[in-house]
């Protein structure tokens, strides 16, 4: 290969390297030569870290098989919130002080919403199924205690004590509104219904027979 060759065989190469880089880990500086942007791949995914001008990671983008990842953190570099998608569907986490405060998601077109208390300890569930929307609220230990649903049938509220029994039902049903309140067994001791027959109160047993009605 003649000079001549070897120079318009370069410059075709510059021209090419103009258009793409090729490499597998790629680092970008600013001018002070403080990191900014790192860029890289392996057998386990490819992944994009964004830096502040303090060398903090502020952001961080991972791909892999199945799955990606967005996560953004503070000034101290303290992830805050959480973007991830996979084969199941999307889904948010939201941080602060350590802690999971509200998640996200919607696995399988069935979207949740969760609330965590300062400690992480889930509060609040809101979920949508096929059947029905439910909305539960938790106790300190993150047991449901009350359930509030509406299905086919009409809505309902469920009254659960801290042994995951129901003490009180109250639901709305075709034949009228209704009121149940339970032992420490979860079985219905009195009921009050209004239907349209009227209004009536009922005792049962503690196998839940009714044993009276009034009128």
């Amino acid at each position: 290969m003649t000079t001549e060759e070897r120079l318009d065989h370069l410059e075709r190469e510059l021209v090419d390297l103009r258009k793409c880089v090729r490499t597998q880990h790629l680092t970008i500086e600013d001018e002070k030569g403080q990191p900014r942007a790192d860029l890289r791949t392996s057998e386990i995914g490819a992944s994009l870290d964004l830096f502040d001008e303090k060398g903090e990671r502020r952001a961080w983008l991972h791909v892999a098989e199945g799955a990606s990842w967005l996560s953004l953190s503070d000034a101290t570099g303290k992830s805050h919130a959480w973007l991830m998608v996979d084969n199941d569907g999307p889904s948010v986490a939201l941080h602060a002080k350590g802690h999971r405060r509200a998640w996200l998601n919607v696995q399988k077109d069935e979207p949740s919403l969760d609330l965590f208390d300062e400690y992480g300890q889930r509060r609040i569930m809101l979920a949508v199924s096929d059947e029905c929307p439910t909305l539960a609220l938790c106790n300190e230990t993150g047991k449901p205690c009350a359930i509030l649903d509406g299905d086919k049938d009409g809505p309902s509220l469920i009254l659960v004590d801290e042994k995951d029994k129901t003490r009180a039902a109250l639901a709305v049903m075709k034949d009228g509104p209704m009121l149940r309140l339970c032992d420490e067994q979860g079985t219905a001791r009195a009921g009050l219904d209004a239907g349209e027959d009227g209004p009536k109160l009922r005792l049962f047993d503690e196998n839940g027979k009714a044993i009276w009605q009034a009128p």
